[in-house]
């Protein structure tokens, strides 16, 4: 009775496996084979060794419990072909390998591939898989090295190439990045994904021309990506084609009405056309869908500075740096907008801020809180920020020419014809200069100097000719007496 329960279990069990089709490829045609081969454990836990099974048995085996996602079962009997010499002899390690990367456990994949090559040093596929598994850890020099193993077992292993290109990318070498997907596309022209990959290395390289050329190509396999119309508009905007970059996030918007960057980049590339209407409104969208932007309330901030919309300027800086109050750019903007509004006490805090925060170019701020000093007549302190500011960029002519201005108020008009004489020296055909310096020299009692200057002012066509032949019939009279 025992025996032939024991069998009556087993005949029940050969008759639920004959019922499973065996789905993968080499084990539907061997599958029958290890199926007539079983070992069973009995039902006091003895076990009952019907028929062995040999090294192939188990390999396909494994197989078959792989591809069902029998994860722990494939890795025992891929352990037991690998014990029992299964020819090749790194198939059950690869398997193995390959059952730990699908469960995401990349050391022990790692580990089961540096096994399989050990015996097998020359298996491209092992080197590849075992890159992939170092690439998944973030470790893109060991894969980088094992694709190179790779390509260099098997030439034409386009995903080797691809993917060794992708962890350059990663380490920031676009240049090799750049040869690796020229060397897929001389394989494999139609490889999906090598444009939209050689269109972000030549991004990073600063080549946006080649950006937006290969974003084009890679548009045609999949031409409703907002992703690759976003960063071909990036690379047209950063190619100063901001009416391309234009229909290119418009593009995007129409896929996907809420792609808040597509708004943000739109009005970027619209303040670059000078269209500051259209810009607001993309940052106000931008602001509806995200109101703890602080970078957009700045943005739409200096669109409306554009538009001499000084008060909604202010409300935007204020609320930007209420969300990010360390803000130096922001400071800075919001100064211009005090200016603007004849606030120069906060004029003159917010460009000190700024200067606090560390904003660049700091001769900006300098000569901001320079212009806000002036008007509060504090021309001393207006000539050091000038000074300040020259040291930072002394091929500004405007940083002269106010700091001239200070020198007149302070009664320096040597100092103050120095400063003009400078701006000409710079700028030839700046009017105003002439007729700030004929001012310097009248103070000075240089009359000739004067005349001449104010005579180059009129031939400059000088907006303010009726003051200066006014000037110029005073000071003729002087001469005269």
């Amino acid at each position: 009775m025992e025996v032939t329960s024991q069998w009556g279990c087993l005949s029940m069990l050969f008759a639920l496996l004959a019922a499973i089709a065996p789905a993968a490829v080499g084990t539907a045609v061997l599958g029958d084979v290890y199926l007539a081969k079983m070992e069973v454990v009995g039902l006091g836990g003895d076990l009952v060794d019907v028929v062995t099974l040999d090294a192939a048995d188990y390999y396909l085996r494994g197989r078959d419990h792989e591809q069902a996602g029998a994860y722990d079962e494939a890795l025992t009997d891929y352990a037991r072909a690998a014990a029992r010499g299964y020819e090749p002899l790194s198939w059950p390690y690869l398997g193995r390998g390959n059952i730990y990367f699908a469960r995401q456990e990349y050391e022990e994949a790692i580990v089961e591939f540096a096994q399989g090559i050990q015996l097998e040093p020359d298996y491209a596929t092992l080197y590849y898989n075992r890159a992939i598994a170092y690439y998944m850890l973030g470790d893109y020099e060991p894969a980088i090295a094992d694709f190179t193993d790779a390509v260099e077992r098997d030439p034409n292993d386009a995903n080797s190439f691809y993917w060794r290109g992708v962890s350059y990318q990663h380490l920031k070498e676009y240049e090799r990045a750049v040869e690796d997907y020229d060397r897929v596309l001389a394989l494999d022209p139609d490889y999906r994904g090598v444009y939209q990959s050689l269109a972000s290395a030549y991004y990073m390289l600063g080549d946006y021309a080649l950006a937006a050329e290969n974003y084009t190509r890679a548009i045609r396999y999949a031409p409703e990506s907002t992703e690759l119309y976003y960063w071909r508009g990036m690379s047209h905007y950063y190619s100063a084609e901001y009416a391309q970059a234009t229909e290119d996030f418009t593009r995007v918007l129409e896929i996907d009405p809420g792609h808040m960057n597509a708004y943000d980049s739109r009005g970027d590339a619209h303040s670059m056309l000078r269209d500051y209407e259209a810009a607001i409104d993309d940052y106000t969208r931008v602001l509806e869908l995200d109101p703890t932007r602080a970078v957009t309330y700045s943005d739409r901030g200096k669109a409306y500075i554009k538009l001499g919309r000084y008060g909604e300027a202010l409300v935007d800086f204020s609320r930007s740096l209420e969300l990010a109050p360390d803000n130096a750019d922001t400071y800075y903007n919001r100064g211009i907008a005090y200016y603007n509004l004849e606030k120069h006490e906060e004029s003159r805090d917010d460009n000190t801020r700024a200067l606090e925060l560390g904003f660049e170019p700091a001769s900006w701020a300098y000569m901001g809180r320079a212009n806000a000093y002036y008007a509060l007549g504090e021309y001393e302190k207006t000539a050091d920020d000038l000074t300040a500011a020259i040291a930072l960029d002394p091929a500004f002519d405007g940083l002269y020419f106010n700091r001239g201005l200070a020198y007149y108020e302070l009664d320096r008009y040597e100092l103050a014809v120095a400063d003009y004489a400078r701006v000409i020296e710079l700028s030839p055909g700046r009017a105003d200069a002439y007729y700030e310096r004929a001012k310097a020299y009248r103070a000075l009692d240089e009359p000739k100097r004067a005349l001449a200057d104010l005579e180059t002012y009129l031939d400059l066509d000088g907006p303010n000719a009726s003051d200066a032949r006014d000037l110029i019939d005073d000071l003729r009279a002087e001469l005269d007496e």
